[in-house]
C-alpha cells in the first residue's frame, strides 16, 4: 500500500558531497551498495529525556537506519492546529539521529499502522462534511495536503539534500479516484 520515494538527493555537507540513489532494487550511497539495517522507533512513545540514549543504543547495535512514524493525530489535534514542541519535536528526534550517524526512513502517513487509533489519523477528520479516509475523496486529499505542507516546511531542513539525515519517505497511496 506504501510507495516507496528514496530521498534521490545530493546534497553539500561541508566538502562532502552525498548521493543517495534507489536503482536495480538497491540503494547507493556515493555510488557504493549500501546495506540498511533499520530499527523502528517511535519518538512519541518515548520520553524526550531518553531520546540520545535510545539512538545510542540502537546505532551500538550496528542500525544505520530508524524507521520512524509520524502520527498525523499528534502534530494537528484540532485542525489548522499544528504542534511539533516538546514530545511532537520530531524535527529534534532527527537531529539527534543525525548525531549518532544513523540515517532516517520516514513513514508520514497519512495512515502510519494498525498500532494507533485510527492508523495515526486524527478524530476530527469523522467530523468533515463528506470525508472518505484513506481515498481520493477531495474534502480528505485537500486535509492529507495542509498536513504534508506543514509537514514539510517543519522537516525540510532534515532531508538529506539540504546536509540532514532523513534520506526515505513513505507515504501511502490513496485508493479510489474521485
Amino acid at each position: 500500500l506504501a510507495i516507496f520515494l528514496a530521498a534521490v538527493a545530493i546534497c553539500s555537507c561541508g566538502e562532502k558531497k552525498t548521493t543517495i540513489e534507489a536503482r536495480n532494487s538497491a540503494i547507493y550511497v556515493n555510488d557504493t551498495l549500501k546495506v540498511i539495517t533499520s530499527a523502528e522507533v517511535d519518538y512519541a512513545r518515548i520520553p524526550r529525556e531518553y531520546w540520545e540514549h535510545r539512538l545510542e543504543n540502537i546505532r551500538c547495535m550496528g542500525v544505520n537506519t530508524i524507521t520512524v512514524k509520524i502520527p498525523w493525530m499528534l502534530h494537528e489535534p484540532q485542525e489548522g492546529v499544528f504542534n511539533f514542541e516538546g514530545m511532537n519535536d520530531v524535527k529534534a528526534f532527527c537531529r539527534i539521529a543525525q548525531e549518532k550517524n544513523l540515517l532516517v526512513w520516514l513513514h508520514i502517513g497519512p495512515y502510519v499502522g494498525a498500532e494507533w487509533d485510527m492508523g495515526g489519523m486524527p478524530w476530527w477528520l469523522l467530523n468533515v462534511n463528506g470525508i472518505r479516509l484513506r481515498s481520493n475523496n477531495k474534502p480528505f486529499m485537500q486535509r492529507v495536503q495542509y498536513y504534508f505542507d506543514a509537514l514539510g516546511k517543519e522537516l525540510s531542513g532534515s532531508l538529506i539534500s539540504n546536509g540532514g539525515n532523513i534520506a526515505f519517505i513513505q507515504i501511502e497511496e490513496s485508493k479510489g479516484i474521485e
